[in-house]
């Protein structure tokens, strides 16, 4: 099993928050803050931001968000590790 690398997870994930912001703002024109935290998303955001991460490590993270309670995108990147790692050892069944 090949290792997770959580820094490539982290700045994945603060590129896709930053692009879902900058999709999902009335004003885009306008300069954003970058978001550091999951508090700086909405929901609707959030999920976005899930869904993007399952099609860039094609793993399947968004039915188990309600495992998730980490308020951090450091957190997220923590349960997008272990879902990776997990499927990597026991694929899904189609």
């Amino acid at each position: 099993m090949a290792a997770v690398d959580r820094s490539e997870i982290l700045a994945q994930i603060k590129v896709q928050a930053m692009t879902v912001l900058m999709f999902t703002s009335n004003e885009p024109q306008f300069d954003l803050p970058e978001p550091s935290q999951m508090s700086d998303l909405d929901s609707f955001s959030i999920v976005q931001l899930v869904l993007a991460l399952e099609d860039v490590y094609n793993v399947s993270v968004l039915e188990d968000m309600s495992e998730f309670s980490g308020e951090s995108f450091e957190d997220l990147t923590q349960f997008i590790a272990e879902r990776i790692q997990e499927q990597a050892v026991a694929p899904k069944q189609v």
